[in-house]
């Protein structure tokens, strides 16, 4: 997807992947979720534990609130019985 930017100079465009937007709180950090939990780093979870990893953003990341301005990285792990 491509964003049309108009400024003074002419008209250009942006790659939607390269664009950083801040959220109300000023910081452009994604929110992280793992199994329904809030964490703030996702270093100690090991990839063989990992069932899905789900991107959020939009409304899709609407029910974290304003935390989830920035997208919400949604990590499902797998349960060992």
């Amino acid at each position: 997807m491509k964003i049309k930017v108009i400024n003074r100079k002419g008209n250009f465009q942006i790659n939607k992947l390269n664009l950083v937007i801040l959220s109300f709180l000023m910081s452009a950090q994604v929110f992280y979720v793992i199994d329904n939990m809030v964490v703030t780093d996702i270093s100690f979870v090991p990839p063989s534990e990992i069932k899905k990893i789900e991107f959020l953003e939009g409304p899709d990341a609407s029910e974290y609130g304003v935390r989830g301005a920035n997208g919400v990285i949604k990590i499902t792990l797998w349960y060992k019985n």
